[in-house]
């Protein structure tokens, strides 16, 4: 909401979505710094392996958090509250000069549109859709292959993990777990660059057939007894 409210239009979609695309290159890094820690010390995967990851996870969180005393606060938000001053100076920041009758102006104009919105109907609906729409998107479970990759891949012996420690076969499932981060980033990449051109709507339905074309293709395979065709459902229904 805070990106949508500074972007212009017409970039609207695409600087919403840099922030998922970040979290994608998170996720890839935290897979990266657990490879890091099964190849310099093996010897600390099964003791403090996770208390590292988490260590490390908390350097970009503080970063994160010394950069939000930075961020101006929204000038919408600031022209709702009446906070015409500060709105003034939020929006110098980004090279915007109004004048005071400019924001009383538009604060009465935004006061009389969200009257209007609350009255209509369309947006109870609007409402219960994307409300919706962010539910079932988690409950398709693309958090899993994430989560527990690691662990699925291990079990399925596969990329030369068989017959190995239980140690090598981690370390196999956390590098094609990596796999998977990689095509994230590089999926989100594509979403991030048409998400302008070809709207939201037709994206999200591309994605969700193509979800869940390869999570059926992943489960016949797997049963058909094909263990690399999880791996499969998995990198297909990333992509989408």
């Amino acid at each position: 909401a805070y990106i949508a409210e500074y972007a212009p239009k017409n970039r609207r979609g695409h600087l919403s979505l840099m922030q998922q695309w970040m979290i994608t290159w998170g996720i890839l890094g935290a897979y990266f710094v657990g490879m890091g820690v099964f190849f310099i010390a093996p010897q600390l995967a099964y003791t403090i392996d996770w208390r590292v990851l988490l260590g490390v996870a908390a350097i970009p969180s503080l970063i994160g958090l010394v950069f939000r005393f930075y961020m101006p606060e929204s000038p919408r938000w600031l022209i709702l509250h009446e906070k015409y001053d500060k709105a003034i100076a939020s929006l110098k920041r980004f090279n915007v000069t109004a004048k005071l009758s400019e924001i009383k102006n538009t604060h009465d104009y935004l006061v009389a549109k969200e009257t209007k919105q609350k009255a209509t109907p369309g947006i109870k609906r609007a409402f219960v859709i994307v409300g919706l729409f962010m539910m079932f998107q988690q409950i398709t479970g693309i958090n899993i292959p994430f989560y527990y990759g690691p662990v699925v891949i291990a079990k399925l012996h596969i990329f030369g993990s068989t017959g190995g420690t239980a140690l090598s076969s981690a370390v196999f499932g956390i590098e094609a777990s990596s796999i998977l981060a990689i095509i994230n980033v590089l999926a989100t990449l594509i979403g991030f660059r048409l998400i302008d051109s070809y709207g939201r709507r037709s994206l999200a339905l591309l994605g969700y057939s193509g979800m869940a074309f390869f999570d059926v293709l992943g489960a016949v395979l797997y049963l058909s007894h094909i263990d690399i065709g999880l791996l499969i459902g998995f990198a297909g229904f990333i992509i989408f």
